[in-house]
């Protein structure tokens, strides 16, 4: 059974308090300008973010006090999210859910909310705690709604 309070784990039973930073980051394609759009995420929260790698990759623009819009809210998921992955070809994120022990995906043209994410792996014995998410192929076909792909776990003792 797995219990979560953002930074309070429960994970069959390993009790432990997580309270970090930036977890998991997914890059998106170049955009016309040359940059990319980061998502990026901590352990210890249902919270997504993003900024532009235009604001990471220049100093003098990731040191000023004020950031204004630079850095934005996009969503919640409905858990923790450990990994996750941007299929730049479909526009299509999949993440490691801590608390479903399962792997959800979202379409980035969408809003981040529940109703748009869909679950495409999840299995109580084998997906506990996932700490890495490879996507290896992707296939979706909007007219059906189906998913095709294989997804590579690599999990920790």
């Amino acid at each position: 059974m797995l219990i979560f309070r953002l930074g309070d784990f429960d994970v069959e039973g390993l009790q432990f308090q997580w309270n970090d930073g930036i977890f998991s980051i997914a890059l998106s394609r170049k955009k016309p300008n040359g940059f990319r759009t980061a998502f990026f995420h901590p352990l210890a929260s249902h919270a997504e973010f993003t900024v532009s790698t235009e604001i990471l990759r220049n100093e003098a623009l990731s040191k000023r006090r004020v950031h204004g819009t630079d850095f934005k809210f996009i969503g919640q998921r409905a858990t923790q999210s450990g990994p996750h992955y941007l299929d730049v070809s479909s526009n299509v994120m999949f993440f490691g859910e801590m608390q479903n022990n399962a792997v959800t995906c979202w379409d980035i043209k969408k809003d981040l909310k529940r109703p748009n994410m869909d679950v495409v792996a999840q299995n109580n014995v084998t997906l506990i705690y996932p700490v890495d998410l490879q996507v290896k192929f992707c296939e979706i076909n909007e007219g059906t709604h189906s998913i095709s792909l294989i997804i590579t776990f690599i999990f920790s003792d």
